[in-house]
């Protein structure tokens, strides 16, 4: 493995500096944002569902070859997690 460079270092730390300027910003901000509260729950709902499809092994790794068992195994899928 390569010694990383201070030129290298310096990228990254910049980096992490923008990074932390994006998740300091609303903090800062003098007016806020509108925010859909409905919204947020039902995008909360659905990248959950997503999270809890990708623990099955077959779809996470897409097993089947054609995409009509594919979608027949995401559909089995989410029915044991509809059903759970």
């Amino acid at each position: 493995m390569k010694c990383p460079t201070s030129s290298t270092l310096s990228h990254l730390r910049f980096l992490a500096q923008q990074l932390f300027q994006d998740f300091s910003a609303p903090l800062s901000r003098k007016t806020s944002r509108e925010y859909d509260r409905d919204g947020g729950k039902d995008q909360h709902l659905i990248e959950n569902f997503f999270a809890k499809l990708k623990q099955y092994r077959a779809i996470a790794t897409r097993y089947d070859k054609l995409a009509e068992t594919f979608l027949s195994a995401i559909d089995m899928a989410a029915s044991v997690i509809w059903l759970i």
